[in-house]
């Protein structure tokens, strides 16, 4: 395998990974960045997802090629990445009126843990 090759399996293995942590974890980190997010708008507050210090509304396209090129530090993206992919599912399920999802995510338990992503996918395969 060529270098290259290397390389482009390592980041599909980060990818991968990344994904898989994004699944688990949005759940709970999701509420968070969703509660804020509501209750900004309740109190006239401009805050969505993707906000950051120096510029709003940062579309997901534009973070990688920030990141490749280190002007975004990696623990800084990886303890953000499931904070803002959660509340965007959270905002788009409340988009596309998901019934029950708020309810859903508030009655699970360790034992029937549930995700966003599980829950937006039984709705779209209905």
């Amino acid at each position: 395998m060529t270098q290259s090759g290397q390389a482009n399996t390592s980041q599909r293995s980060s990818a991968t990974k990344l994904s898989t942590t994004i699944c688990r974890t949005t759940g709970r980190r999701a509420a968070a960045t969703y509660a804020g997010i509501q209750a900004s708008r309740r109190v006239g507050y401009d805050f969505g997802v993707m906000y950051f210090s120096n510029r709003k509304d940062v579309p997901f396209s534009e973070i990688i090629p920030q990141y490749r090129a280190e002007n975004i530090d990696k623990s800084y993206l990886a303890d953000r990445i499931p904070y803002e992919t959660g509340g965007l599912l959270c905002l788009l399920m409340d988009e596309l009126e998901v019934p029950g999802w708020q309810e859903t995510l508030n009655n699970q338990t360790l034992d029937a843990p549930v995700s966003l992503y599980s829950m937006l996918k039984d709705w779209v395969e209905g």
